[in-house]
């Protein structure tokens, strides 16, 4: 059932729970349009009393970073050979004049939010390109198991300085 066939069906329904004065026709509505519907009966009731819920508004502040930054936030962490974040925060101001002269294809304001970009959200931002590329963001693994498999093998043992 597309949207446009909901409308006009719960529009009709609103109709006829305005004319039911009893409570049990009522309740006999609700519970054919929360079946017709697949919904719960608290929300059927909402729906025919004609009480939409108001969108929300995403909670926090505003994005100031949008995705259009990613392909050059990915092109500059490998020309500047994958540093750490913070570094590439300090570095960013002094290559994007170089990446502007060869590339040019950042706007003013883009410009402006790679200046003040800070560690933390370019952290968040090259999560996703570390992810893309199978880089883990995560340090090495330690090779502890393979060490002592290898100590198996190969009945490596301390030497034992005891004077006997």
């Amino acid at each position: 059932m597309s949207n446009e066939d909901k409308l006009v069906y719960i529009t009709r329904q609103r109709e006829r729970y305005r004319e039911f004065h009893t409570r049990s026709g009522k309740s006999l509505l609700i519970t054919e349009v929360a079946a017709y519907l697949k919904i719960t009966r608290d929300h059927a009731i909402r729906i025919l009393n004609g009480q939409t819920h108001a969108r929300r508004v995403r909670s926090g502040p505003r994005i100031r970073y949008t995705d259009d930054l990613l392909p050059h936030l990915k092109k500059l962490y490998f020309l500047m050979r994958q540093p750490y974040v913070k570094r590439m925060t300090q570095a960013l101001p002094q290559w994007l004049d170089s990446y502007q002269a060869h590339f040019g294809m950042l706007d003013l304001k883009q410009v402006e939010k790679l200046k003040t970009i800070s560690a933390a959200t370019l952290g968040r931002k090259l999560s996703f390109i570390k992810k893309q590329s199978g880089i883990s963001s995560t340090r090495a693994p330690r090779y502890s198991w393979y060490k002592s498999v290898v100590q198996r093998k190969l009945q490596v043992r301390g030497i034992s300085f005891k004077v006997q």
